[in-house]
């Protein structure tokens, strides 16, 4: 369900907070959906328990998702802003494309080009 790359930048807490949260904002997961236990994810990904204890933290400090006691960890969206959530997820993954584009030694113009491209051909 989720994969962790060890050789990435992103620390591994983000990674994960990362795939939950596009999880839950495609509607892939939806409202009331059950999160893994913090053990039974810990396990299948081989990571500390205390990560993804961080990763859920933060995901409920977002509004994403609510720590029922004794049941588990659930999407909770009723009182977040998917839309803006959306964008700033959105806004995330642009700010990591560029930056990676112009590792590469794009210059604005070719990404632009690059993307103007990609567009025309899926939109």
């Amino acid at each position: 369900m989720y994969r962790i790359d060890q050789r990435s930048s992103v620390p591994v807490y983000e990674q994960l907070i990362r795939q939950i949260e596009r999880s839950i904002l495609s509607g892939e997961l939806k409202d009331g959906s059950r999160l893994p236990s913090i053990r039974e994810l810990a396990s299948s990904l081989r990571i500390n328990p205390n990560t993804v204890a961080k990763s859920y933290r933060q995901l409920e400090v977002e509004g994403l998702v609510r720590s029922r006691k004794g049941l588990g960890i659930f999407v909770s969206t009723d009182e977040v802003d998917l839309d803006g959530s959306r964008r700033r997820y959105f806004v995330q993954l642009t700010e990591e494309y560029l930056r990676k584009a112009r590792s590469l030694g794009l210059d604005d113009d070719e990404i632009l080009e690059g993307l103007s491209g990609m567009i025309g051909e899926d939109g």
